[in-house]
């Protein structure tokens, strides 16, 4: 073998080695990502969650007010009819 090829070849294998070790730290963060997607899409579903509560606890709020009001409207009747 001549001596460029044998450089050739000992460059295609640190190449190859180099390749290998990237490979291997994708490998890593990809499932680093995916790991960050479910924490993401559980926190998506807390949040939703959240606001759907949020929203609920106002229109029985928005509820209430209303009742009182008509509460307040009956007192004031019934402190006029006598």
């Amino acid at each position: 073998m001549s001596v460029p090829e044998s450089l050739t070849l000992q460059l295609l294998r640190e190449i190859r080695t180099d390749l290998g070790e990237v490979q291997s730290v994708q490998n890593i963060h990809s499932k680093r990502f995916d790991q960050i997607d479910r924490e993401l899409d559980r926190l998506a579903g807390y949040i939703t969650f959240s606001i759907g509560k949020s929203n609920e606890n106002r229109l029985e709020l928005d509820q209430l007010i209303d009742d009182v009001r008509a509460l307040q409207e009956r007192i004031k009747g019934l402190e006029t009819a006598d």
